[in-house]
Parts: structure tokens; sequence; C-alpha cells
């Protein structure tokens, strides 16, 4: 049994304002001028309604979410 407590997430989603519940590291490739397939690691936090989001659409609302700041 693991005894270890979670530590308190103080971070908003990526992809909208909710609280993040869940935080991963992912790797995704795409196509790039340079290369055949460039890859890439990206930490995105995620809440209760992202957790299952993909990487590809995950980006695209986080890029929403940041054209909606300014």
């Amino acid at each position: 049994m693991n005894n270890r407590k979670m530590k308190e997430m103080n971070h908003e989603c990526d992809a909208c304002f909710n609280k993040a519940v869940d935080v991963r590291t992912e790797i995704f490739s795409y196509p790039s001028e340079n290369e055949n397939n460039a890859i890439r690691k990206i930490i995105l936090y995620r809440c209760e309604q992202h957790l299952d989001t993909n990487v590809h659409e995950m980006r695209k609302l986080a890029s929403i979410k940041r054209e909606s700041k300014k």
C-alpha cells in the first residue's frame, strides 16, 4: 500500500479554466519541414472533464484558451 499523499495541484486545466486534477507527460509526433516526423514532449494539466481527451485535441483547446486570455 502506498502511503504517500498526492500533492495538491494549484494549476488550471490546459484546455479550460477548471482546476487540474491530473498531470501527464505526453509524447506525440507531427510533420515538420526539416524532418519526416518531429517528436515532441508536452506536459498537460487536465481537469475531470478533459481526462480522456487526446493530445492533439488538448493542444488545439490550449491554443484557443491562450487566444481568449489576450
